[in-house]
């Protein structure tokens, strides 16, 4: 079976350990991660915000990280001129999340990761093949389905990080993975 193509929400690539967790993913070939120019402008605004409120160069970080998203899966971006041709039919609570419905259904993606469950209802999502779920149940599932592998990427993902293995624990429990970190020590 070949590697699903997974649109990735801004909420999921702003976090450092889900993006990644889902980066390390992508290199040993277990996903192709798709998103937009829109998400990651949204990912560069939420990451500006985020380390700016501790002190941080919000604006220099975003535009790095950005950048560095751009240059390390070109391939991932889907152009706006094919998305805007996908036809949102049904009901949105919020009608600025059209974009990743369109960007995940334009490219073909099997599923968009997000942790704004509440903003792609099933009944909007159906009639574009498309579902939505959250970054805890996805890798959970990776991990039911092998450990070893799954071990390996967590392995990979805190090398990157620079985290020791009780600091990386830390860092899923912060990050609301909690039960995978459990399913790691357990």
């Amino acid at each position: 079976m070949s590697a699903p193509a997974v649109f990735l929400d801004a909420c999921v690539l702003v976090s450092a350990i889900r993006r990644h967790l889902l980066l390390t993913l992508a290199e040993q070939g277990l996903l192709h991660p798709r998103w937009s120019p829109k998400v990651l402008l949204e990912t560069g605004h939420a990451h500006a915000r985020i380390v700016g409120d501790i002190g941080r160069d919000g604006a220099g970080e975003a535009a790095r990280l950005v950048t560095a998203l751009e240059a390390a899966w070109p391939e991932a971006s889907v152009p706006d001129e094919q998305s805007c041709q996908i036809k949102i039919e049904g009901p949105l609570p919020d009608r600025d999340d059209a974009h990743v419905m369109q960007a995940a259904a334009a490219c073909g993606a099997r599923f968009i990761l997000t942790e704004n469950m509440k903003d792609f209802p099933r009944k909007t999502l159906k009639p574009l093949g498309l579902y939505a779920r959250p970054t805890a149940d996805y890798l959970g599932s990776l991990w039911r389905t092998d450990p070893a592998q799954m071990r390996a990427v967590f392995d990979k993902t805190a090398e990157r990080l620079q985290l020791t293995p009780a600091r990386f624990e830390t860092a899923l429990k912060r990050a609301r993975l909690g039960g995978l970190a459990k399913a790691m020590v357990g």
